[in-house]
């Protein structure tokens, strides 16, 4: 079984969000970012990312897995 990484960023932000494209932008330089400075997650992919509102700004989590099949498949995921 693979190991999951969370990580939790904080992305200061205006009272509204102007550009989800912006926000998108912030988030992969983010991934980058961590998957530059630890080492652990070389082989591993981005499988999910969590977005809540916080004051001042929004709270993302970030889901990195070697195994992407075995974590995917135990995950609910809402159909759009």
């Amino acid at each position: 079984m693979s190991a999951t990484h969370t990580f939790s960023l904080f992305l200061p932000a205006p009272e509204k969000i102007i550009s989800a494209t912006l926000l998108l932008m912030k988030i992969r330089s983010q991934v980058e970012e961590i998957k530059i400075t630890h080492p652990e997650l070389k082989n591993s992919r981005l499988i999910n990312v969590g977005m809540y509102r916080a004051k001042g700004g929004i709270r993302v989590k970030l889901y990195f897995s070697q195994g992407e099949e075995q974590a995917l498949a135990t995950e609910k995921r809402a159909e759009f």
